[in-house]
C-alpha cells in the first residue's frame, strides 16, 4: 500500500513505477541540483515529483528547486514532499540568478492557454523569449545543462506529401496569424537554446513534445484530451469546432518524464528531439469516436461545426504524422497508449 504524500494516489502510483523502473536515469543525478521552472504546470510539477520521490524511495539527495507563481497551489500539489523541495517565486522573465550551485535546468514554463496568446499575443512572446533567455543566462553562469521543452507546434504547417514528419521537416507559420506567437515563439527559444551551445559552449537540449497528457492532467483543460473525455462521461456530444481532419499527435506525460531524462543525459548538445507515440497519431475525429466509444458506449454523438470563428483560436490543421525516430536512437521508447492516457488521466480525476 502506498503511503499517505497527500498528492493524487494515481499520479504518486504511476511515478513511484516510473521512478523504480528508471532508476538508472535518476541515479546519474544524485547529489546534483537540478532546476524546474513551470514546477505547477502538468510536466513541471511531475519532473518535481519524480525527483522527490526518487529521494524519498532510495534515501537520495537530489537537491531540487521549483521556480513558481504560487505557493498555495504547490502545497496542493506536492502535499507531504512540499517541505523537501526549495520553492522560488519569480517571474522568470525577471530572475536573474540562483545563489546555488545548478547542475542542470528543465525549462517547462510555458503559456499552454489559447485565449491567453490570442488576448496576450505580446505577453506570450514575452515570457517564452525574456524567460528562456534568462534562464539560459543562469545556465551559463552556472555552466549547467539546459533542457527547453518545446512543443510539435513549432513545426508549423508541414508538407503534406511527406509521410512522415522529423525534427528538420520544419513547415509554415502563418505570421498574420495572432495565434501563431505560441508556435513562432517556441521556434524562437528551440534556436535560442541551441545558440547558446554554439555561442557559449553551453550544453543545451530542446525536447519537442507532441500533446502530452495523462494521469495528473487537469479536468478543467480547455484543451481537447479533457474536452472530450469530460464530454463522454457526462454522455454529452462532442462538439469539433473545425473540420476534425487535422491529425493529432500525443505521447503519454510518463513517456514525456522519460524523453526529457534521457536526452539531457544522453542527446546531442544543441539539438532537437521529437518525443511521440507514433501508434497513437491519429486524427480528431477518430480520436473524438475512440473516446466516446470507450467512455460513453457511443452515447456522445461526434458533431462537426467547422465554426470558422472559434477555429482561430487553435493552431491550423495539419496532415503530419511525426516520427520519434532520433529520440529512440538514444534509448528512448514510448510505454504507453493512447488507451492507457485517457484510462490513467480520468482514473487521476478520482484519486
Amino acid at each position: 500500500m502506498l503511503e499517505n504524500l497527500e498528492i493524487n494516489s494515481i499520479v504518486q502510483r504511476e511515478l513511484n513505477m516510473l521512478v523504480v523502473k528508471n532508476e538508472n536515469l535518476f541515479k546519474k543525478l544524485d547529489n546534483k541540483t537540478v532546476v524546474i521552472s513551470g514546477a505547477t504546470g502538468l510536466i513541471g510539477s511531475q519532473l518535481v515529483l519524480a525527483f522527490a520521490l526518487y529521494n524519498k524511495i532510495y534515501g537520495k539527495n537530489i537537491s531540487i528547486i521549483a521556480l513558481i507563481r504560487n505557493f498555495d497551489k504547490a502545497k496542493t500539489l506536492f502535499g507531504k514532499l512540499y517541505p523537501k523541495i526549495n520553492f522560488i517565486k519569480a517571474d522568470i522573465r525577471k530572475i536573474t540568478n540562483i545563489n546555488h550551485p545548478v547542475d542542470i535546468i528543465f525549462h517547462t514554463a510555458a503559456i499552454t492557454q489559447s485565449k491567453f496568446m490570442i488576448e496576450q499575443p505580446v505577453d506570450t512572446l514575452d515570457v517564452m523569449y525574456q524567460g528562456t533567455k534568462q534562464l539560459l543566462e543562469i545556465a551559463r553562469q552556472h555552466g549547467s545543462k539546459f533542457v527547453y521543452i518545446s512543443s510539435m507546434e513549432a513545426f508549423g504547417i508541414t508538407d503534406p506529401k511527406k509521410s512522415v514528419i522529423k525534427e528538420d521537416d520544419i513547415g509554415y507559420i502563418d505570421l498574420s496569424n495572432i495565434r501563431s506567437t505560441y508556435s513562432e515563439g517556441k521556434r524562437v527559444c528551440e534556436l535560442l537554446s541551441t545558440a547558446y551551445a554554439a555561442q557559449y559552449n553551453l550544453k543545451t537540449y530542446n525536447v519537442r513534445l507532441a500533446q502530452s497528457f495523462g494521469p495528473g492532467s487537469n479536468q478543467k483543460d480547455t484543451r481537447i484530451f479533457s474536452y472530450f473525455a469530460n464530454s463522454a462521461l457526462q454522455n454529452k456530444d462532442i462538439l469539433i469546432k473545425s473540420s476534425g481532419k487535422s491529425m493529432g499527435n500525443y505521447v503519454d506525460i510518463r513517456d514525456a518524464l522519460t524523453a526529457i531524462l534521457v536526452i539531457s543525459q544522453q542527446g546531442d548538445v544543441g539539438k532537437t528531439y521529437t518525443a511521440v507515440n507514433e501508434k497513437s497519431t491519429m486524427s480528431i475525429t477518430d480520436l473524438a469516436m475512440l473516446v466516446s466509444n470507450r467512455f460513453s458506449n457511443g452515447k456522445s454523438k461526434v458533431v462537426i461545426q467547422n465554426n470558422s470563428v472559434e477555429k482561430q483560436k487553435f493552431a491550423p490543421d495539419t496532415t503530419m504524422r511525426l516520427s520519434s525516430s532520433n529520440l529512440r536512437a538514444i534509448g528512448w521508447h514510448p510505454d504507453y497508449t493512447i488507451t492507457d492516457m485517457f484510462d490513467d488521466m480520468i482514473s487521476s480525476w478520482n484519486g
